[in-house]
């Protein structure tokens, strides 16, 4: 149900009186909405509204199997009025319809005159009408009825308050939010600009809304784009379809927001735009959409579209090719990113959580990232980020998880920030240099702890935490400082207080940064354990600090017995450390400035490889970079000819393998490698595959 009285008889008396040409145009489409709210599976609902209202024929035709209370089971047709004279209007159509009914039989259709003023006399009329025997059965409806029926039909009163004024900020239907995310740029964003190069999402979207009710998780760069992809998919269908979904969708704010519409028994699609929910009613189409900072498997990923395809949509937007390359370029094929610089006043679109008055108290979460209440290091890790107690640092973040635009997210005992791209794009020029140092204080402390369950027999490390044997630090927080250290690398900072230098050399600066901690986690380290017990972010570090990453695996290489070998033993049945580094030098090969030396590292452990079970291993990274048809690197076919040219030197053996892998097999297939998440080296991959290239090769 939705909260009694947003909208009364008195308001919709009252809307037929002063705004009538709007009454006008829209009744029909409130009655359309109402009729999809409050019945399940129509077979036809038809209400022409705005400058449609003046085509000739039935201002409206329903056809239901099952009705309710108010719309009538089997074929309906109704006559709609704004006019204050609402007996003598109801009986002028009346007679109209029962002279010509338009070739339908009376006998076998329901005949509904609706008024949006207080009719008194309603019910007398509707039974002298029946009594008459012409029409199956004749009906009336006033402002009294339109505001029961808006009662039970929750996204409908949504809607209809806000066209009244009288909306709520706890709940938004789809349409008002498609329109106020998309007109906030110039030119309006078009629904085809989230759909482009995401063919399967879509498909995968229309099949939920097909289906029976369930919960779908849709994960995009920031919350917002993911409800903006569904928007555009619902959008983009038939107008029958589009009515029809349109009318369920709800986008809820709040927990008070979530529980009153759960509890509708008319079938919606429920979107929550906050944190953490009390339960997921069966009763609807739940969509839970989340930013990059959620890890969430099952989740409908939505990656970044295709360059191509966006170019074309920028330019059917009415930009130039030009405007639209730097876009692209300056954007990442960020949408989140692209919204931004093509917003007309951005500063009016940054949400509450990111102006300057509350902006520092989000510092600590944003370089955390993720951590769990539950495990004290993290909590004094996270105090020791803001510089103060942990209590404090709580009261801070609390206002804002239910907020309407949360930038963090609680659930059980871990906090979450919902977007590390959004959220670094708004804060991360509020960071001083004080909060650099704790977070190089922070992260030393985190990730130098090497991990304890390696001190146990193998046998046994599968039960490290009965034995005490564990981390003190959760995995959220580890992931978490990880990605802070590649984002700031990466991305840099806007300004820094006080620092007066050009963007470029706070970019540096930040570099710098990053690698000399990186540098301290890996460089000199002797003892398999330290690589082992970082495993899982090497890919992260080798994102953070690509030259201090690859010079610390070239000289764990080194000597009798590689302390970066021994990763690969496969000593434990459940994994093996060696994945997460395989992963490193996959996500550094995409970038010409580290393949020659990504590959020799990989053709060294080629040869060195002592073989598992697991079939990821170094030479099969090999060969997925190489591929001809399928080549997994930026890097053209000359400049991957003369990498191997000097593999042929360096790893002559290796590469003749390598060679003879690369010949062209039927039937032959590719797995992806890792890709980086923070730097741009993929951004403009697509792979250009030519008879010529592929001979050449």
């Amino acid at each position: 149900m939705v909260p009694p009285h947003w909208i009364t008889a008195s308001d919709l008396n009252e809307w037929a009186i002063q705004a009538n040409r709007q009454a006008q145009e829209k009744l029909p489409e409130l009655l359309r909405r109402l009729v999809h709210d409050t019945v399940q599976r129509p077979r036809r609902v038809d209400f022409p509204s705005g400058d449609s209202i003046h085509m000739a024929g039935w201002d409206g035709v329903v056809e239901v199997s099952e009705g309710n209370s108010i719309v009538p089971d089997g074929y309906s047709v109704w006559e709609v009025s704004v006019r204050e004279d609402r007996t003598a209007k109801a009986t002028e159509d009346y007679q109209k319809r029962c002279t010509n009914p338009l070739g339908l039989n009376p006998a076998e259709t329901t005949f509904v005159f609706v008024t949006s003023r207080r009719w008194r006399d309603k019910d007398s009329w509707a039974q002298e009408k029946t009594n008459e025997g012409i029409w199956a059965e004749v009906r009336a409806y006033d402002a009294v009825n339109l505001e029961q029926w808006l009662e039970r039909a929750p996204n409908a009163h949504n809607w209809f308050a806000r066209l009244l004024g009288k909306w709520t900020e706890d709940a938004q239907d789809l349409e008002s939010f498609w329109e106020h995310w998309s007109g906030a740029t110039e030119p309006a964003l078009i629904p085809q600009l989230y759909l482009a190069g995401r063919e399967q999402a879509v498909e995968r979207v229309q099949n939920w809304l097909a289906a029976s009710p369930s919960k779908l998780t849709i994960q995009a760069d920031s919350m917002e784009e993911a409800i903006a992809f569904f928007a555009a998919v619902v959008l983009q269908l038939s107008e029958e379809l589009r009515e029809k979904y349109l009318s369920k969708c709800v986008i809820l704010k709040n927990q008070s927001s979530w529980r009153n519409f759960s509890s509708s028994q008319n079938s919606l699609i429920l979107i929550p735009k906050f944190g953490q929910l009390e339960f997921i009613p069966k009763e609807h189409h739940v969509l839970i959409p989340i930013g990059r900072g959620i890890p969430c498997p099952d989740a409908l990923q939505l990656e970044r579209p295709d360059r191509k395809a966006l170019q074309h949509v920028l330019v059917e937007m009415g930009l130039s090719h030009n405007r639209a390359d730097t876009l692209l370029k300056e954007s990442r094929r960020n949408l989140f990113i692209l919204r931004h610089l093509l917003t007309t006043a951005p500063e009016t679109h940054s949400p509450n959580w990111a102006k300057p008055e509350h902006a520092r108290l989000l510092i600590p979460a944003l370089l955390a990232g993720a951590w769990d209440d539950a495990k004290q290091e993290d909590r004094n890790i996270i105090s020791q980020l803001a510089n103060k107690s942990y209590d404090e640092v709580v009261s801070d973040l609390a206002r804002w998880v239910n907020s309407s635009d949360p930038p963090i997210q609680r659930t059980g005992n871990v906090w979450q920030v919902l977007s590390r791209e959004v959220s670094w794009r708004h804060l991360s020029g509020h960071i001083f240099p004080d909060d650099l140092e704790r977070l190089r204080t922070a992260a030393l402390t985190v990730l130098e702890i090497d991990d304890p369950r390696y001190e146990l027999p193998v046998e046994k490390r599968f039960a490290a935490a009965v034995y005490d044997q564990v981390l003190p630090h959760s995995d959220l927080l580890r992931q978490g400082l990880a990605n802070t250290l590649a984002i700031l690398a990466a991305r840099g900072l806007p300004r820094v207080t006080q620092d007066v230098r050009s963007p470029q050399s706070r970019v540096d600066d930040q570099k710098s940064r990053v690698d000399e901690i990186v540098h301290k986690l890996l460089r000199g380290h002797s003892n398999w354990k330290r690589w082992a017990s970082v495993a899982d972010l090497l890919p992260t570090l080798a994102e953070a600090a690509p030259d201090v990453f690859l010079s610390a695996v070239e000289v764990g290489l080194k000597g009798d017995q590689p302390p970066v070998l021994r990763l690969f033993l496969e000593e434990e049945p459940w994994g093996s450390p060696h994945t997460g580094l395989l992963w490193a030098l996959e996500l550094l090969a995409w970038n010409l400035k580290y393949l020659g030396r990504v590959v020799l590292v990989l053709a060294k452990l080629s040869r060195l490889d002592p073989g598992g079970k697991l079939v990821n291993r170094p030479f099969r990274s090999l060969c997925e970079i190489f591929l001809c048809w399928y080549p997994q690197t930026l890097a053209t076919t000359e400049q991957r000819l003369q990498v191997i040219d000097t593999l042929l030197r360096r790893e002559p053996q290796i590469a003749w393998e390598l060679l003879c892998c690369l010949l062209p097999e039927t039937g032959a297939i590719s797995f992806p490698t890792h890709k980086p998440r923070w730097r741009d080296w993929d951004v403009d991959y697509t792979p250009q595959v030519t008879r010529i290239s592929i001979s050449k090769a």
